[in-house]
């Protein structure tokens, strides 16, 4: 038996065909016609065909029928099964229990899938703060590793790391996300089965960093212009992380242009620890970029994974593109 995705190539042979008929391939239950194909002077075809996109999930049959040496029907069929359910959560561990600074943490994944999982990480969620930061805790994202079962069923999937320093006090969510090997994932929403710990004796910045300035703030840009993008921004701890993004404001001030890199990291040029902070990064503006007026979002992260929040209300800057 074989597992596919829809639009993807499958080979199918056989032998035992009347040398030069024509052996046609369909897949079933509800019938599917996939084409015909010339047997060779060996009495055998081999051919490459396409699942369609539409194949409903479950289990499927390829026929490959045609004639044998006597002109009687001859049939070859295989199993093949399609699967666009992810994986289910059994259990997530730790459920409880306070853990601090150099303490070893074991992280426990018991999922379920009727295929096979290709990949499992988890991520730590901030519920002290409000359940909607992503910590950067023993590695974000943090993929586990299999540690028993494979194929369809129950696995185990563990990783053990140390409680890093500058790790934020609180309580966490731990949030596992399982992809199955057909691209299949649960989603790691608030209604899942979640673990959760507490982290005691680490620090306590949850403030994200500020945006002091951003420029330009006005000014026209054509093709082959430099744009230096500057970005000034204060934190108590320090800036680990500075991108700005590029909105079309003509087209609506939702859709985000790839202009000079999406997204588009500064450097720092001055500061450093808590206070002002100087990022900047200079491009030439590239051919095809659409004309209109941008705006330049920052986003700034700490380096407690703290950040802030580039929506309507912030520090922007401004600029026009001309000459599209």
């Amino acid at each position: 038996k074989t597992s596919f995705i829809p639009g993807e190539s499958i080979r199918v042979s056989g032998r035992g065909y009347l040398v030069g008929s024509r052996v046609s391939i369909t897949i079933y239950s509800e019938p599917r016609f996939l084409g015909t194909y010339t047997v060779n002077n060996q009495g055998e075809f081999s051919a490459n065909v396409t699942v369609p996109m539409d194949l409903e999930e479950g289990e499927h049959t390829l026929v490959a029928e045609g004639v044998n040496q006597n002109g009687d029907s001859l049939k070859t069929s295989v199993g093949v099964s399609y699967d666009r359910t992810a994986p289910s959560i059994v259990s997530v561990s730790p459920t409880s229990g306070s853990f601090t600074v150099g303490d070893t943490l074991t992280i426990t994944v018991v999922a379920n899938d009727s295929s096979d999982i290709r990949n499992m990480l988890v991520r730590f969620f901030d519920v002290t703060g409000g359940g909607q930061v992503q910590r950067d805790f023993c590695g974000t994202p943090y993929f586990l590793t299999r540690t028993s079962g494979s194929g369809a069923g129950n696995q185990t999937w563990s990783k053990t790391c140390v409680v890093p320093d500058g790790v934020i006090s609180g309580d966490y969510e731990i949030r596992p996300v399982a992809e199955d090997k057909f691209g299949n994932y649960n989603m790691a929403g608030t209604v899942m089965t979640k673990g959760n710990m507490s982290i005691v004796g680490g620090v306590s910045d949850r403030t994200a960093p500020s945006i002091v300035s951003v420029s330009p703030t006005s000014g026209s840009f054509t093709v082959g212009d430099t744009l230096t993008i500057t970005v000034v921004a204060n934190d108590s701890s320090d800036i680990r992380n500075m991108l700005v993004r590029f909105f079309d404001v003509t087209g609506g001030g939702q859709v985000q242009r790839d202009f000079c890199g999406t997204p588009y990291f500064l450097t720092r040029t001055s500061g450093s620890g808590a206070g002002n902070q100087t990022w900047s990064k200079t491009c030439v503006v590239p051919d095809g970029v659409i004309s209109g007026d941008y705006e330049i979002r920052p986003v700034a992260e700490d380096t407690f994974g703290n950040y802030n929040m580039a929506g309507t209300v912030m520090t922007k800057g401004s600029f026009r593109i001309t000459g599209d």
